[in-house]
């Protein structure tokens, strides 16, 4: 066995059956004498193809100028891997027969054999996922929202969220920005609420609504307080 043949036989432009012929004459190739003698029996049970495939395919594979028989009397047939061939025609017909395809590989004779393809080059590139702002133009905001947030918003609205209503909310956007709430804060708001829209007045009608059960509280605290001290402090009873 030749690695050498073996990566040769690997990058032949030919078809499939062909391909496995030639790689089981180069499974078999021997470097000292530089010939490979295997049977067409061996080649049909290593392969797994019919004998009469076999043949047809080291008929052509010898068309092609890949594998050179040497005829020995009295002994079977002998063949040798044509190294100083490569073929990238797909129906491995050999370029002698007409102008192929060109291709950039070298000879493996000159010691510069060529590089076989590494996964990542052979993969197609993976889509990048898509950005779910695209298409819509935030500059008229305060700032770009977060795509977790505007994701979560979207569903809230159970609608598109078309460029005409990003522009129509930017004004209330600045406003509540200018008081020092955030773009992110004000949807994240929104999703809490289930506001499709927004206004800065509805915030602060949400804040107002959410302190007051603290003052509420505060002030119930302050007047038990003021009881307690003033029971303390009575010298009627």
């Amino acid at each position: 066995m030749s690695a050498e043949a073996t990566f040769w036989a690997w990058q032949q432009g030919v078809k499939s059956t062909h391909k496995l012929v030639l790689l089981s004459l180069a499974n078999c190739h021997n470097e000292a004498s530089g010939q490979c003698n295997p049977s067409i029996a061996y080649i049909a049970q290593a392969t797994g193809l019919n004998r009469k495939t076999v043949i047809t395919a080291m008929e052509q594979l010898e068309e092609s100028s890949l594998i050179i028989r040497v005829k020995s009397s009295g002994s079977s047939n002998q063949f040798n891997l044509n190294f100083g061939q490569i073929t990238s025609t797909k129906n491995g017909t050999s370029p002698k027969n007409g102008p192929g395809p060109k291709t950039d590989k070298t000879s493996p004779k000159n010691g510069t054999g060529p590089v076989p393809k590494t996964d990542h080059e052979s993969k197609k590139k993976l889509k990048e996922p898509k950005n779910i702002n695209k298409g819509l133009d935030f500059s008229s905001w305060p700032t770009e929202p977060s795509a977790e947030i505007l994701h979560d918003w979207k569903k809230v609205r159970k609608a598109p969220l078309t460029q005409t209503a990003v522009n129509n909310i930017a004004n209330q956007l600045h406003q509540a920005n200018q008081h020092g709430y955030s773009v992110d804060h004000c949807l994240a708001i929104c999703c809490e609420r289930g506001w499709r829209g927004f206004q800065f007045q509805w915030l602060l009608n949400h804040e107002s609504q959410a302190q007051q059960p603290l003052a509420q509280s505060i002030h119930q605290e302050r007047t038990r307080d003021r009881s307690v001290t003033d029971m303390l402090t009575d010298t009627s009873w």
